[in-house]
């Protein structure tokens, strides 16, 4: 296994010529998909709304920086419109992004800065990376450790993704109560990620 985890920092370095030195040019790389799922509960029943097949083809400069234990990152930095978002029920998501803030803050972005292994990698160790992130949700950032998040190079792309738990207060926004406070929204969501990246020759 720590062959294989240094197989795959291999491959990270020929996508991004990691290195232990700042100031290095980076790559180019194209946003080809992103996927996201974010679930949540009230005290009757559970929601999920899902990111429609996004195609951004932003393109970003990215520089990484192999330590010894992780890989550091300048320019990964992705951003989705919060109108994106379907909730299978036109009222949930207009709830949703009316939750989210969407007239004020029409995207929710995430800037990724530190991806790193656990002190003693194991078997699972590909699947269970740490994510130093920057989230902006409904105008606030707040720093967040993605602690469920893989990292991989295949063949001229990077796939980049992870389950988050966050709390809404963290972000100013309060939990809703609905229906005489029948049915309140919990202030936990769940939040599920992907991200394919392809290298720009």
């Amino acid at each position: 296994m720590i062959r294989k985890i240094l197989l795959l920092f291999v491959g990270i370095g020929s996508l991004f010529d990691v290195c232990g030195q700042e100031g290095h040019v980076g790559k180019e790389f194209v946003v080809k998909t992103i996927n996201i799922v974010i679930e949540g509960k009230t005290n009757v029943n559970k929601f999920s709304c899902k990111l429609k097949k996004y195609v951004a083809n932003d393109t970003l400069k990215i520089s990484g920086i192999w330590n010894g234990k992780s890989v550091e990152f300048e320019g990964l930095y992705l951003k989705v419109p919060v109108e994106g978002f379907n909730c299978g029920l036109p009222m949930m998501t207009h709830d949703f992004r009316k939750l989210l803030k969407y007239d004020a803050h029409p995207e929710l972005s995430m800037k990724v800065n530190e991806i790193y292994l656990p002190p003693s990698p194991n078997l699972n160790a590909l699947e269970n990376m740490t994510a130093n992130t920057m989230l902006t949700i409904a105008g606030e950032n707040q720093l967040e450790e993605v602690y469920n998040s893989y990292l991989y190079e295949n063949d001229e792309e990077l796939i980049l993704g992870g389950k988050h738990e966050l709390n809404m207060r963290r972000y100013q926004i309060e939990p809703p109560i609905k229906f005489f406070g029948t049915v309140v929204i919990q202030e936990q969501l769940d939040i599920n990620f992907e991200v394919i990246l392809q290298l720009v020759k």
